[in-house]
């Protein structure tokens, strides 16, 4: 027997509660840059947008039934399909955003026009913001990726900063622009989804006088939902400093930022209304039914602008008690 549950939670993170303050998300290991910090160039800001995000859970009975289950929140906007566009105008937002805060808390910038004079940034990698292949789909997940004025790729993915020839080439880079280089890796997700999944299993048990319960396993599924948006570590990358003396750190990102508005219009489990693609997600034979987030474009970047701004005021904040501590 297969029970199923759905659990829809709408909450403003002014009603929730956490145990640590936006800053205390941050993590930092020894901070030689950030604890310094008087100038900044922002090198890099490369952002994943989620479209379809999917949790994933197993469990295992205590006679050995294995099973798992997993569920799967649609974006959907109203009023047409986000557009390459629609995203790039978020992630410059954050650049622009990013860049006033630091000046007016005392962090000086580097103009986007100097970083993009150099060797470094010509010899990056270019993406095509329009390309498919930076449109992914993987393990129930799918996001699109945007760069900062859709700039050029100078810092790949490894959590162990630049190798080899590299090292050198970003210290220079760091010293032709007169700072330390920060190289942002960040996710923007438009909800929060959970999954249970328990498993109750009973042994055979002869009762005697040729009488026998029979074995049985019952599983059970639930699941929630919170349609907010919210920004986080990209699950591949890793937000890197880089100075002049070839020293690097990485900033670490424990927990999300979460969004303080509601921007969704409407939500359902309408198979009907889903994207192109679902129904191939929905052959998984462990898929519950999904859930689909409608709103439209506008809402949609608000929010996402509103929440990738939380994360820039609490990363200057971070860096302040740095420089206490």
């Amino acid at each position: 027997m297969k029970q199923f549950s759905i659990v829809l939670i709408i909450a403003l993170t002014a009603q929730m509660t956490y145990s640590q303050t936006d800053a205390d998300k941050f993590r930092i290991d020894k901070p030689k840059i950030l604890s310094k910090l008087d100038r900044l160039a922002l090198a890099q800001i490369t952002v994943n947008y989620k479209l379809t995000t999917t949790a994933k859970t197993g469990a295992k009975g205590n006679q050995g039934t294995v099973a798992g289950a997993r569920v799967s929140a649609y974006l959907e906007t109203t009023d047409g399909d986000l557009t390459d566009g629609d995203f790039q105008e978020v992630t410059n937002y954050f650049y622009s955003y990013f860049q006033a805060q630091l000046k007016s808390n005392g962090i000086d910038t580097v103009a986007w026009s100097a970083i993009t004079a150099t060797d470094f940034y010509k010899n990056g990698e270019k993406i095509d913001a329009t390309a498919e292949e930076n449109k992914h789909d993987k393990g129930g997940n799918a996001w699109v990726t945007s760069t900062a004025h859709n700039g050029n790729i100078l810092h790949g993915r490894s959590e162990l900063g630049f190798a080899f020839g590299k090292i050198k080439k970003g210290a220079a880079f760091a010293e032709e622009i007169g700072a330390p280089a920060g190289y942002f890796y960040l996710t923007v997700d438009f909800a929060e989804v959970l999954v249970n999944l328990e498993i109750k299993e009973t042994a055979y048990q002869d009762v005697g006088n040729g009488w026998y319960r029979p074995a049985t396993t019952s599983k059970k599924y639930s699941w929630a939902i919170n349609p907010i948006m919210s920004v986080g570590q990209a699950e591949s990358g890793y937000t890197l400093f880089w100075n002049k003396k070839s020293q690097g750190e990485l900033l670490w990102q424990d927990k999300d930022f979460m969004g303080a508005t509601q921007y969704h219009e409407k939500y359902s489990e309408d198979m009907s209304k889903a994207r192109s693609g679902v129904a191939k997600q929905f052959a998984f034979r462990k898929e519950l039914t999904p859930v689909l987030i409608e709103t439209t474009k506008e809402k949609y970047k608000a929010a996402a602008k509103k929440t990738l701004e939380k994360y820039v005021d609490a990363f200057i904040i971070k860096c302040k008690q740095i420089r206490k501590d």
